[in-house]
C-alpha cells in the first residue's frame, strides 16, 4: 500500500507540474496579434468613409477570396449603421462582422466573431486622416485574440506571421478597390485629367488686378472685344476665356479676359498673346467665387504633387457663357494650366 500511495502522489504532483507549467506558458505566451497597414488615397474623406462602413462591397476587400472568387454573404441591419453585420463563410467557419462604431468621416470599429471557435475573436479600426497634400491616409488596424490555452497552440503554429499575411492582402485588395472603383486624379473634390492642348491665339483686354480668392470681370472690357471683332469681321475661335498671371504680392493675382482666335492677329488697340500648345492639366466646375478658388489651388496641388513645373498663365475658359457680370454660378468653366515635367537632379 505505501508503494501505491507514493506512485499516485508522483503521478499527482507530475499533473500539477503539467498543468502549472501549461498556465505559466499560457500566462507568458501573447494571446493576441495585431497588425497595421496605411494606404494613401486621392479621395474626399466621405468617399472614404462610405466605401470603409458599406458592408455591401467587403466581398470585394476584405472578405477572404477563394480561387480569387468572394464567399457568399448576407447582411443583417441597415448597412452603413452600428450594429449591422456581413454573415459569410471562411475557412473558420461561419463568421460574423459587425460595425460596433462610427465616428463620421474618421473612424469605423469592426467585430469578428467564428461560430465554431467561440474562443477566437478580431477586431478592426480604420482611421481616416488628411495630409493636408490633397490626400488622405488610411490606417488599418486588425487584432486577432486567442483564449487561454489556445493561445499556446497559435503561438507555435506561427499565427502571428498568418495574421500579417493575410491583412496585408486583404489591404492589397482595399487599395485596388479604390483604385479601380474611384479616380486616382482626385483633388480636394475636383476630378483632373491630362491632356494635349492646341495652341491659342487670344486677343486681350486690358489686364487688372485683384485679390487670389476674388472671381471678378470687367464687363466693359469684354465688351470692348467683342465690338472690335465684330466690327472688322476677325474670325473667333471658341467662347471667351480669361487669363491669370502671377502678381508681385503673394495674395494678388493678374487677370484679363481674352477672345480665342483662329490665327495670329497684331492690333495696336489691344493686346495679342500667344499660348504654345502641349501637355495641360484640365478641371470643370460650375459655382461660385469660393469654388473657383478651390479649384485654381487643387490644380496647383496636383502639379507639385506629381512634380510638374506650370506655366505662368492659367487659362479659364467659359464653356457655359449666358451673360457677362459678376454672378459666375451659372457658368460652366474648365481650367486650363500648361505644365513642364520638373528636370530630376543629378
Amino acid at each position: 500500500m505505501p508503494r501505491i500511495n507514493t506512485s499516485l502522489k508522483t503521478a499527482l504532483y507530475g499533473l500539477l507540474v503539467v498543468l502549472l507549467s501549461t498556465l505559466l506558458i499560457g500566462i507568458l505566451l501573447p494571446n493576441r496579434y495585431s497588425s497595421e497597414v496605411e494606404i494613401e488615397v486621392r479621395m474626399t474623406p466621405g468617399t472614404a468613409f462610405r466605401v470603409l462602413s458599406s458592408l455591401g462591397v467587403y466581398s470585394s476587400w476584405y472578405l477572404p477570396q477563394t480561387n480569387n472568387d468572394p464567399p457568399s454573404f448576407q447582411i443583417v441591419g441597415v448597412d452603413g449603421t452600428i450594429g449591422a453585420q456581413i454573415q459569410y463563410l471562411q475557412y473558420h467557419g461561419p463568421t460574423v462582422t459587425e460595425i460596433i462604431s462610427l465616428k463620421a468621416l474618421e473612424k469605423i470599429e469592426l467585430h469578428t466573431t467564428y461560430k465554431n471557435k467561440d474562443y477566437l475573436i478580431s477586431k478592426d479600426e480604420f482611421r481616416i486622416e488628411s495630409t493636408g497634400k490633397s490626400t488622405l491616409n488610411v490606417y488599418w488596424k486588425k487584432e486577432v485574440i486567442y483564449q487561454f490555452p489556445f493561445n499556446i497552440k497559435a503561438y507555435f503554429q506561427g499565427r502571428e506571421a498568418e495574421v500579417r499575411e493575410h491583412h496585408h492582402r486583404a489591404a492589397d485588395r482595399l487599395s485596388n478597390y479604390f483604385q479601380n472603383h474611384f479616380p486616382t486624379n482626385l483633388f480636394d473634390g475636383f476630378e483632373i485629367i491630362r491632356t494635349q492642348k492646341p495652341d491659342y491665339h487670344l486677343l486681350v483686354s486690358e489686364i487688372w488686378t485683384t485679390h487670389k480668392s476674388e472671381l471678378e470681370f470687367k464687363e466693359n472690357y469684354f465688351d470692348k472685344l467683342a465690338l472690335y471683332i465684330g466690327n472688322r469681321n476677325i474670325p473667333s475661335a471658341g467662347m471667351p476665356c480669361g487669363l491669370i498671371f502671377p502678381a508681385e504680392s503673394r495674395d494678388s493675382i493678374h487677370r484679363a479676359i481674352a477672345i480665342p482666335l483662329l490665327d495670329e492677329y497684331r492690333s495696336k488697340k489691344l493686346n495679342y498673346l500667344f499660348i504654345k500648345g502641349g501637355e495641360a492639366l484640365q478641371l470643370r466646375f460650375n459655382g461660385t467665387d469660393s469654388q473657383s478658388y478651390r479649384a485654381k489651388r487643387a490644380l496647383r496641388n496636383y502639379a507639385q504633387a506629381y512634380g510638374l513645373n506650370a506655366r505662368d498663365t492659367l487659362l479659364v475658359e467659359y464653356l457655359s457663357f449666358p451673360q457677362m457680370g459678376n454672378d459666375t454660378v451659372p457658368f460652366q468653366t474648365q481650367l486650363v494650366m500648361f505644365f513642364e515635367y520638373e528636370e530630376e537632379e543629378n
